[in-house]
């Protein structure tokens, strides 16, 4: 996998940002840098995209739709219908196997222990689970990805999957597996991949890397505990939290009856991501 002129695709989830041919680019810049003793200017003129051909492609996606993780206080409860919502979306099932990068079994996700604890949301759907909606979402980016990067014309990747050539990296939840599951039935097709067993690598938390994590960054940690508990007490967003509050019956006085306005925000994407119909006092309007 490491060689440069071996063509391959790399996909994980559960990253921030989305990078296509970069890796393209960067193995024929480095290339004739090293065959030429040019200088850098005259290497651009050399170079012809008719002479270009694409050795790699790295993709970094996040997971689709979910339910929410947190809910607002004394605010109705949406019902997110398990029948509708946790069924799985056509033509994106097959066998596949979640190892640890090491090759080991499955590392244990604390997410998924701590979203157990939570039980479940009213009308039976997990926390944090994707939705049949995600699913449909990142099967479409999936497809996406196929017309780019896979087929016979010579900008193109490959022809058909190639487990030798894919590989396959995803956070330890069950909405980011669910995601890699629906884009690689996305690019190669639900049928194609039952033909073989894909495998995907998952980090231990404490080792994670594919999103911010204040396990690992003792700063991030500081800046998450200042805009989550210290956040709530900024003069002006206080006010806006007291009157939220107030026209919700709330007293604000313990931790639980604050409005935080991150979880807030969460509870209320998660809504309108999944179309449920809610109806809130005027003021939060």
């Amino acid at each position: 996998m490491s060689s440069s002129r071996k063509k391959v695709l790399y996909l994980t989830v559960g990253g921030l940002s989305f990078a296509g041919a970069l890796g393209a680019w960067t193995y024929f810049k480095r290339n004739a840098y090293d065959d030429d003793d040019v200088k850098p200017e005259k290497v651009a003129t050399k170079v012809k995209k008719s002479d270009l051909r694409l050795k790699q492609v790295q993709i970094i996606f996040r997971h689709g739709a979910r339910t929410p993780i947190h809910l607002i206080p004394n605010v109705e409860e949406a019902t997110y219908d398990s029948k509708k919502w946790k069924a799985i979306y056509p033509n994106t099932l097959y066998d596949y196997e979640v190892l640890n990068v090491d090759g080991g079994p499955q590392p244990e996700s604390k997410y998924q222990a701590h979203y157990e604890k939570l039980g479940l949301l009213k009308g039976g759907c997990q926390y944090g689970m994707l939705t049949y909606l995600g699913q449909e979402q990142t099967l479409n980016l999936g497809k996406q990805l196929r017309k780019a990067y896979i087929g016979k014309s010579p900008g193109k990747l490959m022809y058909d999957y190639d487990p030798n050539l894919v590989y396959c990296r995803t956070t330890n939840m069950n909405r980011t597996k669910d995601s890699l599951r629906c884009v690689l039935a996305g690019v190669f097709g639900a049928e194609k991949l039952k033909e073989y067993t894909t495998k995907t690598d998952p980090l231990y938390r404490s080792d994670e890397h594919l999103f911010p994590n204040p396990h690992t960054c003792p700063m991030l940690r500081q800046v998450n505990r200042a805009a989550i508990v210290d956040g709530v007490n900024i003069p002006e967003l206080k006010e806006d939290r007291l009157e939220i509050e107030k026209a919700l019956g709330l007293s604000g006085s313990e931790w639980k009856t604050k409005i935080h306005f991150i979880s807030a925000r969460d509870d209320i994407i998660a809504r309108k991501c999944s179309v449920v119909i809610f109806t809130v006092d005027p003021t939060m309007n």
